[in-house]
């Protein structure tokens, strides 16, 4: 009796540390870690180290950049009404560029004399 319940906890125990060897990889795999092939890598080949097992838990746990989504300028040219950009530019008269600036033959007319 006694040699099968040491049995059933050296199973357990044995599962236990199958479990938490792999416990970054499964990490990883539930966060849905955009390096998460790195981490599984990682933690089979250098998990069984104590450093390799940290990096592996670090790699999975760490925050992952959000991706920005930048809205287009609601200024500039052909958009009447709008503000002007930032930096006190003058836009052009009507809200239009002439249309050699808009191909880039012309540059814009100087504020400056000609003198």
């Amino acid at each position: 009796m006694e040699q099968t319940f040491f049995g059933i906890v050296g199973i357990i125990i044995l599962l236990a540390m199958v479990a938490s060897y792999g416990l970054p990889s499964i990490i990883a795999l539930l966060r849905k870690a955009p390096s998460a092939g790195s981490v599984i890598v990682i933690n089979i080949f250098l998990g069984w180290t104590f450093v390799g097992w940290v990096v592996a838990l670090a790699m999975a746990v760490r925050s992952h950049p959000q991706q920005v989504v930048m809205a287009p300028p609601t200024w500039g040219p052909g958009r009447p009404g709008a503000l002007p950009p930032p930096g006190g530019a003058r836009p052009w008269p009507g809200g239009q560029l002439p249309a050699q600036e808009r191909r880039g033959e012309l540059n814009p007319p100087s504020q400056e004399g000609n003198g």
